[in-house]
């Protein structure tokens, strides 16, 4: 098997984008590198449904454009915006006649609603709806003839020649073995960068990887301070990915309260629970810091009984298992980074700034979310643009020569035990990225993870965990360094009298 594309990644974003390749071009030959477990990826837990216009009769396009600007700060990029919320709804169709099972009563689809949406619009699955999508997409991917999958393989740098990204150097562990694999187009698909943060709701898997390696290229990086925190994390002591306890829940009458049993959202915004997230988990956090507390509750005791169980079993499930019952018990609750916002800035088409070089999904940066995301729009976001760097990907032409997708061994990686030391800094690292980051202490936070970052470059050698730490640190030293020159200019500008302040 030979390659014309690499795509790293294995989630959502990477999967459609290869399965619509390869069915436009079935003499395109595509190399999917994953470093895990597709089953251990963001897109597997993804609880969220897929935002979409599915019931005109009470909802619009121009809504749902309304509710995704609102909710960016009106950073969005509008023609990215309205790219999504119209292209969405076939994307939904091809789903379902590909296999994809959505929750339907009759011929209607059963719609929730989320956090700053105007309207019922939420499809969801009888399972995580990240988890049915990611069935049905590996299904297909695995009949293509013209895809191969290659796994165990971390890539740790983007190969360039002649201004032009022209394929990757990347590590498999168990062989002891580092490759380079060439392409006429890379495409990272490697998610987000919530394991950067010692609170998150991000799978072990995400470490920023495709964000680090784009930004070593010099690939131009956007908006990185943009991290969206989820106000609904199942709050347990200690470090790692926290259960997510779906804004659905909220949508379909969950309350939050506070350690003396008020709903303090009544008195924050007029769309209390439904807010959207920043100004939720902002209202959070406020609680916590004034009365000392880890956590608020969430109440799912306004919610009926038969719908939650029907509409949420996972998550009931879920809960019963680590002691909660969701009919009798607030459950604890507190926020978690949970999406990247910012990252790898694209054109609509995943295009970056390095010809030969794609971006999709939650590494990527192309205008839609603006600086907090909407929800429900990531899974519609990986869906939608897959279409569009597909149709760019089949413009190329089949290359005349072709070098072996497993690729050619160009050493042996060294593998000295620095697991404790390496652990160490990450841990550290993690934690005073998050306690900096929500309080807002951006300039001392970036000299302290900056100290880290430093000590495991010292130590840095060719194991997994290594390579994946650095990049983890790379890019919450963006977050900060984007936080801190925000927060210096807002200092140094003066507004002029009489004239509005925009975003």
């Amino acid at each position: 098997m030979h390659s014309d594309i690499i795509i790293v990644g294995a989630g959502i974003a990477g999967l459609a984008t290869a399965i619509k390749t390869a069915e436009s071009r079935p003499d395109l030959r595509i190399a999917i590198l994953n470093k895990g477990s597709e089953d251990n990826s963001n897109s597997y837990y993804a609880q969220g449904g897929v935002a979409a216009v599915l019931d005109p009769e009470n909802d619009s396009f121009d809504l749902h454009i309304s509710d995704t600007l609102q909710s960016g700060g009106y950073l969005n990029n509008p023609a990215t915006v309205e790219a999504l919320v119209h292209g969405i709804t076939g994307e939904i169709a091809r789903l379902e006649s590909w296999g994809a099972q959505f929750l339907k009563n009759g011929n209607r689809y059963v719609l929730g609603r989320e956090g700053g949406h105007s309207a019922h619009r939420i499809v969801h699955a009888a399972v995580p709806t990240g988890k049915e999508i990611m069935r049905v997409l590996r299904s297909k991917a695995i009949q293509m003839p013209n895809i191969q999958w290659l796994r165990g393989l971390l890539v740790t740098e983007l190969i360039q020649e002649h201004h032009q990204c022209t394929g990757v150097k990347a590590l498999h562990h168990p062989l002891q073995q580092t490759f380079e694999l060439r392409a006429q187009a890379v495409v990272l698909a490697t998610g987000g960068s919530g394991q950067a943060f010692s609170q998150t709701t991000n799978s072990p898997q995400a470490t920023g990887d495709g964000i680090a390696l784009a930004h070593q290229a010099g690939a131009h990086i956007r908006h990185m301070r943009f991290v969206q925190f989820h106000p609904t994390a199942l709050y347990e002591k200690g470090s790692g990915m926290r259960f997510l306890l779906s804004e659905a829940l909220r949508g379909a009458g969950a309350h939050l309260l506070n350690h003396t049993g008020q709903r303090f959202m009544l008195h924050e915004h007029p769309d209390a629970e439904l807010a959207t997230r920043d100004v939720v988990s902002s209202a959070i956090y406020r609680q916590m810091s004034t009365y000392g507390l880890d956590h608020v509750y969430l109440d799912l005791r306004p919610i009926p009984v038969t719908l939650l169980r029907e509409q949420f079993p996972y998550i009931v499930q879920t809960l019963l298992t680590k002691g909660y019952n969701p009919a009798v018990d607030p459950i604890p609750v507190s926020p978690a980074a949970h999406y990247q916002c910012g990252g790898i800035a694209t054109d609509l088409s995943a295009a970056t700034s390095i010809p030969g070089l794609f971006a999709i999904g939650e590494c990527a940066e192309n205008g839609l979310h603006g600086r907090n995301r909407l929800a429900s729009n990531s899974l519609a976001e990986a869906l939608v643009f897959s279409t569009y760097l597909a149709m760019k990907l089949s413009d190329l032409s089949p290359a005349r020569t072709y070098m072996s997708a497993v690729g050619q061994p160009i050493g042996t990686a060294p593998s000295p035990d620095y697991s404790d030391e390496v652990l160490r800094l990450k841990e550290h690292f993690r934690d005073i990225l998050y306690k900096g980051f929500i309080a807002g202490d951006y300039y001392s936070t970036l000299q302290k993870c900056s100290a880290l970052h430093r000590e495991l470059l010292s130590i840095k050698h060719l194991h997994p965990d290594c390579i994946q730490t650095l990049n983890l640190m790379h890019t919450g030293l963006l977050i900060l360094q984007d936080a801190v020159q925000y927060q210096q200019m807002q200092k140094e500008f003066r507004p002029i009298p009489g004239i509005p302040l925009q975003s």
